[in-house]
């Protein structure tokens, strides 16, 4: 319910937050505003995303996700509709800036509640949900914004594109004290400095940065050029909505590839781990320290085994000693090692209780009990 709720919120802000960078940029164009002055509108939108984003993921961790999705959807809210009281370029650039305030902590919060909400077999899953509704707004909502001016005018227009972020408002009192709450004495997120001392994090930031950019130019230029050549409102939000549609059909084309491509390599993988399992119960004799075997075999196969009793008690495990041992869990109701006792060759995929990873767990019968492999799995090798 939670992440259901997280995704009806991503639809409405987003909805009203593509339409609303439409509205600003032809309600400018509209009262007179140069190209140069358009281009301060759009960037205003950017400066508290900006400044923010990582302050607002600590505030995310401590304070819990519904007051700060309550403070962006009032923030969006107003921030579409002061232009429907107020037509001067002020009044937008106003605007603008505090769209970008509620975009900021939109934009943070529901990826945190995403990640959190999600369990880590199901985080690609709800990531891919959540882009595709992303690729979605962005279609919806310079449609309904070029239609809403053309039929209505610039204010009603607004009018209308604030509606979307009340109905988030909405959703967010009603039902947003399903989300976790906030953890007061939760330790601060790390220093920036630390993270971007990271290789892999530069270049992840340039590239996104570069597409990102692309996309901005794209977005503001549209409906600068179609208002010079006299285009519509209408035609300018299709012309965009278009472009929208081509993003969404990349994402959902990457979505299926990706599954079948996941699909096959979990095959494989657990036809790999069922003959490696029989080996290593073809080893598992009475004169066995099963202990030592499961460090021997984990070694030898390069990956995690586990050795259970009829009974459900783990009596050898790559990763745990004689101690750690005694601190597992029973194993027996767990759907692998109850198919492997009756024979069957028992297979699933969850997040381990003692590691916390998304692993591919296989048993099979062996003498003595039940051999178990483990793979721990890439996250897009997950269902998605």
């Amino acid at each position: 319910m939670a992440i259901a709720l997280t995704l009806w919120l991503d639809f409405f802000n987003f909805v009203a937050a593509g339409a609303g960078r439409v509205l600003f940029t032809l309600f400018a164009l509209h009262i007179g505003a140069s190209a140069s002055e358009v281009g301060l509108l759009g960037g205003l939108l950017f400066v508290f995303p900006l400044l923010l984003s990582w302050p607002v993921g600590a505030m995310a961790d401590r304070l819990g996700a519904r007051g700060l999705l309550a403070f962006a959807s009032v923030s969006g809210a107003v921030s579409l509709l002061l232009p429907y009281f107020f037509h001067t370029l002020t009044v937008l650039y106003v605007a603008a800036a505090l769209n970008g305030l509620a975009q900021a902590f939109f934009h943070v919060t529901l990826q945190n509640n995403i990640g959190s909400l999600s369990k880590p077999e199901q985080r690609a899953r709800n990531f891919t949900n959540f882009s595709l509704i992303g690729a979605l707004t962005n279609f919806v909502g310079p449609l309904i914004a070029g239609f809403s001016i053309d039929h209505w005018g610039h204010a009603v227009a607004c009018l209308i594109a604030a509606s979307f972020s009340v109905t988030a408002l909405v959703l967010v009192l009603v039902w947003g004290g399903i989300f976790p709450p906030g953890k007061p004495a939760a330790a601060h997120a790390a220093a920036p400095q630390g993270v971007l001392l990271d290789r892999g994090v530069w270049h992840m930031l340039i590239l996104s940065a570069l597409i990102q950019l692309g996309y901005d130019l794209f977005q503001f230029y549209v409906p600068v050029y179609g208002h010079s050549i006299g285009l519509s409102a209408s035609a300018i939000g299709a012309v965009l909505g278009a472009v929208a549609v081509v993003g969404f059909l990349v994402v959902f084309i990457v979505v299926v590839v990706s599954r079948q491509l996941s699909q096959r390599l979990r095959d494989e993988t657990t036809q790999n781990l069922a003959r490696e399992a029989r080996f290593v119960a073809t080893q598992w004799t009475p004169a066995s320290d099963p202990s030592a075997l499961a460090h021997a075999a984990g070694q030898s196969l390069g990956r995690r085994v586990t050795l259970i009793r009829e009974d459900g008690v783990v009596i050898g495990d790559t990763d745990f000693d004689e101690q750690g041992l005694r601190r597992l869990e029973n194993h027996r109701s767990r759907p692998e090692v109850a198919d492997a006792i009756r024979g069957r060759v028992g297979s699933s995929l969850r997040s381990s209780a003692s590691r916390g990873d998304v692993e591919l767990y296989l048993a099979v019968r062996a003498p003595l009990g039940v051999a178990l492999c483990f793979q721990l799995l890439a996250r897009w090798m997950t269902p998605a």
